[in-house]
């Protein structure tokens, strides 16, 4: 229900923590260094980020976040109570005049939870470009498509961020865009992390 909780079970010492994160880090393709000690990715079925001492003072700092299998769509919101009806025939509203709006909130509050449900509303022959940092929505369709921004660690890629995403997007033939997370300080107010539906 959104709260941290503390778990009985652990790592049997500081070694095998380093070790569990070795292997986390070889097997996500995630890369680590002293020039770029933090660094995002996707392991199994978790969202994952990590950051390494000089940055993080208590050791490597490890977070996993998981999504549901099952995405949530606008009428589970309704029966659990998660906004009043005049309010989510709004956002149906919204959804269904294609006009852009932005899902705004800090972490931890179900902002992807309500872009999924949201993506949830099209139709099937709508083609949806979500560009996201980590795969995280669930697309409506099978004509929809998702594009992944790319960082090189190394320095040998070139870097591609969400701007150079979203000019490849208009490319594309979409009917919508949907930005999965902008962090950009344009979007940043008192630490909120916008998702941008176009």
């Amino acid at each position: 229900q959104g709260q941290l909780q503390e778990h009985n079970d652990n790592l049997y010492s500081f070694v095998s923590y380093q070790n569990f994160i070795q292997r986390l880090t070889s097997e996500s393709r995630m890369q680590i260094n002293l020039d770029r000690p933090f660094s995002d990715g996707y392991w199994r079925q978790f969202r994952v980020h990590l950051i390494t001492p000089p940055l993080a003072q208590r050791g490597a700092h490890l977070s996993l976040r998981r999504h549901p299998d099952n995405p949530w769509t606008l009428s589970r919101f309704e029966k659990v109570g998660w906004a009043p009806p005049d309010a989510l025939t709004y956002l149906r509203k919204i959804i269904a005049d294609k006009e852009s709006f932005l899902i705004i909130g800090a972490t931890g509050t179900g902002k992807t939870s309500v872009l999924s449900a949201c993506l949830q509303e099209l139709p099937n022959n709508e083609r949806v470009v979500a560009i996201e940092d980590t795969n995280e929505l669930h697309l409506p369709n099978p004509l929809s498509t998702k594009l992944i921004t790319r960082i090189d660690s190394q320095g040998v890629l070139q870097s591609i961020d969400q701007s150079e995403l979203l000019r490849q997007a208009l490319r594309m033939r979409p009917d919508r865009i949907v930005m999965g997370e902008v962090r950009g300080s344009e979007a940043l107010k008192d630490h909120a992390i916008v998702k941008l539906v176009i």
